[in-house]
């Protein structure tokens, strides 16, 4: 064999016995453990047993692939550097091309400065040998060596052997890491275990435990986990109060292989109990089966214990809601029955033409204190369906110009009487009919204005309604009054609350109009704002959605008088307890041509059902007697009908379940006590279908409507030429001579003098021109 031969099989041999060294060495490095510096020490030692490695070093890539570390650095010149963001160096250049690289001085600033710009080395090595750590194909560091003096320090097969140490060394890294991240991950796990301030434990489908933690153990009265572990050996029998709570949890187990919130009572060590809610995991063996059970334990006795309390509050709170109801609905019924009478018979006496104006004034007194008392009624009726949360909006197509126009008749007389302005600001741009609960819009704007000129001695109220946005109108009132107090507006809305130094009057009535209408307001959409401060007024605003309307109504016709109706004769039965009420009844319906029987309990009515066989029978709810008029009612119902009969109760009692338990017992229609006659006649003949005959002598709308008596033409066309002129004390005394003079025409006079008072001459003009033909 000729000499070089066997020198290349010589050097073969070596390489192979080499690397086998460096195998094994490796190998055992890392199955002996230690840190990574501790390894990459041994890497060192077993490179540079292969080739010259006086400067040698190990750079890692951070997790994100953004940052250097050096956790060994071996260099004659240079110190070990800190971790670093990713330049441009040779590292990085390794990193990029995840293959080793051999390159000298010149050329690895030829390969630098063709990737960019980068900083060059105080001291450059003379030549550098660099392999990366690949796993999976991603590297994730590099091993470098370098030779400051010698260009040719490290040959190509150095660089085979370097490459092939890397790759023993990334698995070794790779497996510390895993190893070290696990570590960590264990660490935590037991540092979260221990410290958690839930209870938790591993246990056995047998019922023992496997591992708790010291929150558990205090849980259930033990000093320390081991304790726990020592003393209960079954959970069935010693934990659980009840031991069947181990057979649910199984029963739910088997569900879903998880259970949550399972509240349970258990036994503490001291024998005293406690309610926990344990949520638990199921883990399974490779085969199926359960082999434990992870689970959370949370002491729920003080939430127990507070919704026990909290129920029993809510039963309190319940029943002390029904006595408040019932309470109110027997006051209210005691107080509206008697105003029945009042209301009633000031409407009845009203159509007397004998009356001389001082009984109708006194007529009208009464009726005025009757509806007044009426109104305190219904507030409290109101804030008790508020507070139970049975107020609903009825919303209807209404005159929104009509609205504003009412809100005028009816306060400036009232503003005119204490001698201080009321104006009314309506913006044009207002739809003429809009869709809204009507009714309760006028309840909060008539208690804001009220209030106003109740308050207000000097200066005036304006009552404005402008357009904000599409469908959104503002309502406001302010005032001159006295103001409020900054202290005063926070309570300023609560029930049965009255403010300022006003609240001593006797005259400032329940303290419930606010406090209502901030409630109507709120369930309109809106919300009821203030701001006022003493010696300057006050205003009070709001904010509601009112649509415009599709179409308009056709206009109602004028209302007459109803004299009789078309027809055969009907028969009404009047049922109620109180004679003053059956003759209310009597004395409205007889002039129109009823026939007419009373019956005073509800079994006179069973008996005069046989004999008085009526169209209709008008049922007071609340009778003495054996029966009441909802027993009265089912048994009429009960009966073999000769004919359709209507029934309509007639109760004082204004609460939603008495309307609902008439309906129930058979009734047609509800009436609320005290009622208007025009609500008499209206619900009596939609029962029966009736037409009915009008005589046109008046108006049957309200028992006091104000009717204005044309003046003489000559006075109407002297008042309108002043008005032309601007004349204000011309007109103002010649009202007031023609309210002297004949007091029939004081309403068209005093509807002069308010308009004088605000000077506005062009009102007054259309006002008396439809009086001068």
């Amino acid at each position: 064999m000729p000499v070089a031969a066997e020198q290349s099989a010589a050097q073969l041999q070596l390489r192979q016995e080499r690397l086998q060294s460096a195998t094994y060495e490796i190998a055992q490095v890392v199955l002996a453990g230690g840190d990574l510096p501790v390894l990459f020490a041994e890497v060192h030692r077993i490179i540079a047993a292969l080739m010259p490695a006086r400067n040698f070093y190990v750079a890692l890539l951070s997790a994100d692939g953004a940052e250097l570390s050096f956790p060994y650095f071996v260099d004659e010149h240079v110190e070990p550097p800190p971790p670093r963001p990713l330049g441009n160096g040779f590292t990085e250049y390794v990193l990029h091309s995840r293959r080793p690289q051999l390159v000298n001085a010149a050329e690895l600033h030829a390969l630098l400065l063709a990737r960019g710009a980068y900083q060059s080395l105080d001291r450059p090595a003379s030549q550098r040998l660099g392999a990366p750590l690949l796993v999976g194909g991603r590297a994730i560091g590099v091993i470098a060596l370098q030779d400051y003096v010698q260009a040719t320090a490290y040959s190509v097969e150095d660089l085979r052997l370097l490459n092939f140490v890397a790759g023993q060394t990334a698995v070794a890294v790779q497996r510390r890491q895993a190893e070290i991240a696990l570590a960590r991950a264990e660490q935590r796990y037991r540092s979260i275990f221990e410290n958690a301030v839930e209870g938790l434990y591993v246990s056995s489908p047998a019922g023992r435990f496997l591992s708790v933690n010291p929150a558990l153990a205090r849980m259930l009265g033990y000093g320390s986990p081991q304790e726990l572990l020592t003393d209960v050996n079954d959970i069935r029998r010693q934990i659980y109060v009840r031991p069947g709570r181990r057979d649910e949890f199984f029963a739910q187990v088997q569900r879903g292989d998880q259970v949550s919130d399972f509240e349970s009572e258990v036994y503490r060590r001291d024998g005293s109990r406690i309610w926990i809610a344990e949520s638990v995991r199921v883990v399974r063996d490779p085969d199926g089966a359960i082999d434990h059970f992870e689970g959370v334990a949370t002491d729920v006795t003080g939430r127990r214990e507070a919704a026990r309390a909290l129920e029993a509050a809510r039963d309190a709170a319940d029943a002390a809601s029904r006595a408040k109801s019932y309470f109110l609905a027997s006051v209210s019924h005691e107080l509206r029955t008697p105003l029945n009478g009042i209301l009633g018979y000031t409407q009845i006496l009203r159509r007397e033409p004998g009356l001389s104006e001082r009984q109708r004034e006194g007529l009208r007194v009464i009726h005025e204190s009757a509806d007044h008392l009426l109104a305190l009624i219904n507030d409290v009726l109101d804030l008790s369906k508020i507070e139970a949360g049975r107020i609903e909006l009825q919303e209807a197509d209404f005159d929104l110009p009509g609205f504003v126009a009412g809100v005028e008749r009816t306060i400036a007389p009232r503003a005119t009487g204490k001698g201080i302005l009321f104006e009314s600001e309506v913006a044009g741009d207002l739809p003429a009919w809009v869709r809204g609960d009507e009714q309760r819009l006028r309840q909060v704007v008539y208690n804001l204005v009220a209030n106003a000129v109740k308050f207000t001695m000097a200066g005036g109220v304006v009552f404005s309604v402008q357009r904000r946005e599409a469908d959104v109108i503002r309502f406001s009132v302010s005032d001159t009054g006295p103001g409020i107090a900054a202290e005063d507006l926070a309570r300023l809305f609560q029930p049965f609350t009255q403010v300022g130094p006003q609240s001593n009057s006797a005259a400032c009535g329940t303290g419930l109009g606010l406090a209502i209408s901030r409630s109507l307001v709120e369930r309109m959409g809106g919300t009821l704002n203030v701001e006022s401060r003493p010696g300057w007024g006050s205003r009070f605003w709001f904010d509601v959605a009112l649509p415009a309307a599709t179409s308009a109504p056709a206009p109602a016709p004028a209302p007459r008088r109803i004299a009789g109706y078309e027809g055969r004769r009907r028969r009404v039965l009047i049922v109620d307890d109180l004679p003053a009420n059956r003759a209310i009844i009597q004395e409205m319906l007889a002039p129109l041509g009823f026939e007419l029987a009373e019956a005073a309990d509800g079994l006179s009515a069973l008996a005069e059902m046989d004999r008085f066989n009526p169209d209709l029978v008008l049922m007071d709810l609340r009778l003495n007697g054996g029966i009441d008029g909802l027993e009265a009612t089912r048994r009429i119902r009960a009966r073999p009908a000769r004919q359709p009969i209507r029934i309509v109760a007639v109760s004082a009692s204004a609460y939603e379940v008495d309307r609902a338990g008439c309906f129930a017992a058979g009734c047609d229609d509800f009436l609320a006590k005290p009622f208007r006659e025009e609500e008499l006649w209206g619900i009596v003949g939609r029962m029966l279908g009736l037409s009915w005959r009008q005589d046109g002598a008046g108006e049957t709308r309200t028992p006091f409507a104000a009717q204005v008596e044309p003046p003489p033409a000559a006075e109407a066309a002297m008042i309108h030429d002043l008005a032309a002129k601007g004349d204000v004390v011309g007109i103002r005394a010649r009202a007031e001579a023609l309210m002297s003079a004949q007091p029939r025409y004081a309403p068209f006079a005093q509807g002069v003098l308010e308009l004088a008072g605000r000077f506005r001459m062009k009102a007054i003009r259309q006002y008396v021109a439809r009086y001068m033909d």
